[in-house]
């Protein structure tokens, strides 16, 4: 009977000893992860503001930031370099427009791996920072292949694949198209005619998104510029008159992309002026092309607007100029992704501006705020 009490305590005993030791593990692996992560969170926090102090003051301060996010993606995860670029948004209000350097950081991911770009653009987000991630993957892609030329087979070929690879709901099937639209141009070395050409042989949407990407690059010249083919412009009335009348040569799919494109140039010029910018778009060639202009103004107006930090009392006030319920609340529907898609930390701005709106447009928008 003895050892069978005995026996019985030693379990006890040492079961004690194993719940101690198990709760003692617990609570010394506990802090440590919450440790590690507060390490990662200050590192980040570190590594914006080493950033923000070595290029803050440069007079090519994009350049600078571009080249430290090339170097750093080289060395650190993909995750790591795009939380990075949001903390540093908050530092440097100059980096709102994010294009250049999420370009750069997806160029720099694909040359750690070429044989895996086609995952990297499975989860890049296709429209973030105006699709910089995704014009990265396809630039940088093409670069690892000398012989490699875009053509109406390889272009339909490639995006085929793109599109079948993609895990983003919000992928648009011109995306592909219209970021190879811009390389496409650097390709051809600037020249227009050839670029649109090649665009011309493409099927259905498919020419007016690679259209959209020739017209947009040949405005910005972020690409052409890069390479050497050409200087950029500054986007003045006189440059919007070059455009205008280079729209009126062509026709179709070309003309409607052509007229789009020109939104953000009316809108740098003309920022905020609602009936401007209304007017300007009066110029595109079907009803569709004049909404999506003014859409596409609408967007960057406020886009410039807010990340300048200036108070916009109410995003939405420019769909007042839209006809009828239904385009008002597409208008609502498009600044809400426009402005998501293209600024980070903009959430709490746009369900303020939601709240302004009256009932059935303050639903539109809070839902398609909740989507995404």
């Amino acid at each position: 009977m003895k050892l069978k009490t005995l026996v019985l305590i030693a379990g006890i005993f040492l079961l004690i000893i194993c719940i101690d030791i198990a709760v003692l593990l617990f609570f010394s692996k506990t802090p440590y992860s919450i440790q590690r992560a507060q390490g990662d969170a200050i590192s980040l926090q570190m590594e914006s503001k080493r950033f923000l102090d070595a290029c803050g003051n440069e007079s090519n301060k994009t350049r600078c930031y571009q080249d430290l996010f090339t170097s750093f993606t080289r060395n650190h995860s993909l995750t790591d370099a795009t939380k990075l670029l949001e903390v540093l948004t908050q530092l440097d209000k100059d980096v709102s427009y994010c294009h250049p350097y999420a370009h750069r950081i997806a160029h720099a991911e694909v040359e750690k791996n070429p044989k895996d770009w086609l995952g990297i653009l499975g989860v890049v987000d296709p429209f973030a920072c105006t699709r910089g991630f995704f014009h990265g993957v396809i630039e940088a892609h093409i670069g690892t292949d000398s012989d490699f030329t875009l053509s109406k087979e390889s272009i339909t070929q490639m995006c085929t694949i793109v599109n079948q690879v993609s895990s983003k709901k919000t992928y648009d099937d011109t995306s592909c198209v219209h970021a190879i639209g811009h390389v496409l141009l650097v390709q051809e070395r600037g020249n227009m005619s050839t670029a649109i050409t090649v665009c011309s042989k493409l099927q259905g949407n498919n020419v007016y998104g690679c259209a959209e990407g020739v017209f947009m690059e040949n405005t910005n010249r972020a690409n052409l510029s890069e390479h050497g083919i050409a200087e950029r412009r500054s986007w003045d009335t006189d440059f919007i008159a070059e455009q205008e009348d280079l729209c009126l040569k062509y026709s179709g799919k070309v003309a409607s992309a052509c007229f789009v494109t020109l939104a953000d140039m009316y809108a740098s010029v003309y920022e905020g002026n609602q009936e401007r910018l209304y007017s300007l778009c009066q110029q595109a060639p079907a009803t569709t092309d004049k909404k999506q202009c003014y859409l596409q103004a609408a967007g960057f107006s406020n886009f410039l607007s807010i990340s300048r930090g200036k108070n916009n009392k109410n995003i939405f006030e420019f769909c007042e100029a839209t006809e009828g319920e239904k385009d008002y609340n597409r208008c609502v529907t498009f600044l809400v992704g426009y402005l998501q898609r293209s600024l980070p930390n903009v959430t709490s701005l746009l369900t303020i501006n939601c709240q302004l709106l009256s009932d059935t447009p303050r639903k539109v928008c809070l839902t398609e705020l909740e989507k995404r």
